[in-house]
């Protein structure tokens, strides 16, 4: 009698699978003084609250520049951050990463949650 091997049948994720994958991930990233800062990528209305909290503040782009990348934080060293709900818990997140966090911050979202610059690029992170 001969002998049949039945192997699973592995379904490839469906698009809509694979970008809440890339919306849910988290990356760790490692500042200057040794603390592992995890990222992820924040929702529109995690913007939006950030901004209602800063109020006339929120028109000033180089404080944005700052502050924005704070959201991406979700634990300092496996501690969990939460999002701030006024901008004295922004500023106190601020404190707490620092220049050395803010600058390990700003490179992960860089390098992690950035949107490619050219066709080609954007191409390349689908995987095509």
């Amino acid at each position: 009698m001969a002998r049949v091997s039945v192997k699973p049948v592995v379904e490839a994720p469906s698009a809509a699978d694979e970008l809440r994958a890339r919306l849910n991930r988290s990356v760790d990233v490692v500042d200057a003084l040794g603390r592992t800062l995890t990222l992820k990528k924040p929702g529109v209305l995690d913007q939006l609250h950030l901004i209602e909290a800063l109020g006339a503040t929120a028109k000033n782009d180089m404080y944005l520049n700052i502050v924005v990348p704070v959201l991406y934080v979700v634990a300092i060293n496996g501690e969990a951050v939460y999002k701030p709900a006024s901008k004295r818990e922004l500023e106190a997140i601020v404190q707490r990463l620092d220049e050395d966090g803010l600058q390990a911050v700003a490179r992960g979202v860089e390098e992690h949650f950035a949107v490619p610059q050219t066709p080609d690029e954007f191409q390349a992170s689908l995987g095509n």
